[in-house]
């Protein structure tokens, strides 16, 4: 199965939309899951902000299952990057 990031659109109907390369480094790749598997992390690296910087969301995207798998109707996951007085909380 594949995934990637994906910036947030218009569409989404979003004004906090987290910028790819300045915001986060934007991934893609390959999750391979072993036969009792049913969850896999990805790490996707949060760019260092400055304090005056609002809360800012973008999505993962699975799609491409192989092997007999399938992903069920959620096929995203919406990732908040939190900043806190400078520091980041990611979610």
């Amino acid at each position: 199965m594949e995934y990637k990031t994906q910036k947030m659109t218009e569409d989404d109907a979003v004004d906090s939309a987290a910028i790819p390369f300045t915001d986060y480094e934007p991934k893609k790749g390959m999750l391979v899951f072993k036969n009792s598997e049913i969850e896999k992390e990805i790490r996707i690296a949060i760019l260092k902000k400055n304090a005056l910087s609002r809360d800012e969301i973008f999505n993962v995207i699975l799609f491409n299952p192989t092997g007999g798998a399938k992903i069920s109707k959620r096929d995203n996951c919406i990732v908040e990057i939190v900043t806190d007085n400078g520091k980041e909380i990611n979610k």
